[in-house]
């Protein structure tokens, strides 16, 4: 592949990555790392893409108001998601959420 189709095709995946929230670090550096023609063993598998959850079910799962979910997400002991739209929607990554119980269960 010459440099500038591969050039166009890596700013593309970034873009994209810049856009979608679902897309994520590991995601773009497999998809790199695969374009400039690293072995696929050499590359450790990306996690699937996770889904968000709403605030009010992450509330219910971790025992805590809004406020404290807040006061995490800005600690950035849990990942925050938002949606956009007319409405400032926001939510928690399940995986973000589900690592921050892990954590709390062994302290």
């Amino acid at each position: 592949m010459n440099a500038n189709a591969r050039d166009i095709i890596t700013a593309a995946i970034n873009a994209a990555a810049a856009i979608d929230p679902t897309i994520m670090a590991e995601h773009t550096a497999a998809a790199l790392d695969a374009l400039q023609g690293k072995s696929a063993a050499g590359i450790a598998k990306p996690e699937p893409i996770d889904r968000v959850l709403p605030i009010e079910d992450v509330c219910k799962m971790c025992n805590l108001s809004k406020t404290s979910l807040r006061s995490y997400a800005q600690k950035g002991k849990i990942k925050r998601a938002y949606f956009g739209g007319k409405k400032r929607s926001w939510g928690y990554w399940e995986s973000s959420v589900r690592d921050f119980l892990k954590r709390a269960a062994q302290n």
